[in-house]
């Protein structure tokens, strides 16, 4: 409503109550256009006032009891559970729509002796900054979420497999650039990560199957050096194929 607007209703106005809750105002309730005054008009708008600011508090802390129950308490991404709850929607809402979807699933590089270097709250830390790299490096409608330990996911919709792995490479560069407390003691000299990329359909209908193509060409990028992105590959190429036709965003 316009601010000439509101002070034309304003004017009208005949009755109004603040909502207020722990000394704070949260709302008004006003009325105008009156045919009948009750007696006790004033009590039952106080009454219904206090009442409504009831039910906005409620409402809040419904809202921030749910966010944490989908939250990972540490990196403040969406936590597995939820995210598996929100990429079988994402699925179905692509097959409706004959739309592309794809995931990035990884892990930090020699995170174990990361933890065992440097002690596990800089490794939490380091958890807490993956969380940060991903939140800064992923669109308004991407998925981003703790899958479990040092293991991350995205959910790229109408994304098909080559933007989801240049998206997915964007990130792996920007982990590699980032100053990590005493990043330089890892085996590779920095704290990096390597990962997989899966897209619907064709290597999955489900959320297990992507996850699990996902993983099968995140552990090809461990195999072949760490700190790179690969995409799994269809089943329909041949095993000599599998070994040459990939992305990879180390490639000599």
């Amino acid at each position: 409503i316009s601010g000439n607007a509101l002070d034309a209703y304003m004017d009208r106005v005949e009755l109004c109550a603040p909502m207020v809750h722990d000394n704070k105002t949260l709302g008004v309730i006003a009325l105008s256009g009156l045919r009948r005054r009750p007696k006790n008009e004033k009590s039952i708008l106080k009454m219904l006032a206090d009442l409504g600011s009831i039910g906005i508090h409620n409402a809040g802390l419904f809202k921030a009891i749910q966010a944490s129950a989908n939250s990972d308490g540490l990196t403040g991404l969406m936590n597995k559970r939820h995210f598996l709850v929100r990429l079988g929607y994402e699925i179905n809402k692509a097959e409706e729509t004959q739309s592309s979807l794809s995931i990035f699933l990884f892990d930090l590089d020699h995170f174990k002796n990361y933890n065992d270097v440097n002690g596990h709250l800089a490794g939490d830390e380091a958890l807490k900054i993956t969380g940060r790299l991903m939140r800064s490096n992923t669109r308004d409608d991407d998925i981003a979420a703790r899958y479990g330990g040092e293991e991350f996911v995205i959910v790229l919709p109408n994304t098909p497999k080559d933007g989801a792995f240049k998206a997915a490479d964007k990130l792996r560069q920007a982990m590699e650039d980032f100053p990590f407390p005493n990043g330089r003691a890892q085996p590779l000299g920095r704290m990096t990560m390597s990962g997989g990329v899966a897209s619907f359909p064709m290597d999955g209908r489900t959320s297990t199957e992507l996850i699990g193509a996902a993983d099968e060409a995140l552990y090809r990028a461990k195999k072949a050096g760490r700190n790179r992105v690969q995409i799994h590959q269809a089943q329909f190429l041949s095993a000599d194929d599998q070994d040459v036709v990939y992305f990879d965003g180390k490639q000599d």
